[in-house]
């Protein structure tokens, strides 16, 4: 299940959009806030595979709250779609917080569908493989072995011989991991 907060003062607008990502049917679960206060009350009591945020809020700016966001360890690489009636300063946005896309209201229907789809397709697919069924690797951090599923990794950073694993679940360090190692690690070699 994947669990998308949609983040608009606009009641009219806000239940457009929840209820096109309702039609999606039963594997998503959506919230929804009205200001930045609230989001940031869901955002750390919930999982969120998907922000979707108006970029005029009351109380604070959508991409300031964007950027407050990715200051949680847990959506340092979450999916961010901006909602605006203005596409003018979207490239700040895509610079000071990364986000993924944004969408000019009135909302296009099928691309909010479609984006929706495509940003969560891993989160719901890998809640329907048994846990145990995942292939993973256990990375040994300073004496403490963590299990790692292949599916959660984001990306593998090295740097001389630190090695870092970006996961949706967070990152993790290891020293004196190189390459080639982890290229056999994932079968790779």
């Amino acid at each position: 299940m994947a669990n998308i907060l949609v983040v608009e003062d606009d009641k009219v607008q806000r239940c457009n959009l929840v209820k096109m990502l309702l039609e999606l049917g039963e594997n998503f679960n959506i919230l929804e806030a009205a200001c930045a206060n609230d989001a940031m009350k869901i955002s750390r009591n919930n999982k969120i595979d998907l922000f979707y945020i108006d970029v005029n809020l009351p109380d604070f700016s959508g991409v300031d709250l964007a950027y407050e966001i990715r200051k949680l360890p847990q959506y340092g690489l979450s999916w961010i779609v901006f909602i605006t009636t203005f596409a003018d300063y979207m490239i700040d946005a895509f610079k000071k917080i990364h986000c993924y896309d944004y969408i000019i209201k009135l909302y296009d229907k099928k691309l909010v569908k479609e984006m929706t789809i495509k940003l969560t397709r891993n989160t719901v697919n890998r809640e329907s493989i048994p846990k145990k069924e995942r292939d993973y690797i256990t990375l040994d951090i300073k004496g403490i072995f963590i299990k790692v599923y292949l599916d959660e990794i984001i990306f593998v950073e090295v740097f001389i011989r630190e090695c870092t694993f970006h996961t949706i679940n967070g990152k993790y360090k290891v020293n004196n991991l190189s390459l080639k190692k982890i290229m056999v690690e994932f079968n790779y070699l």
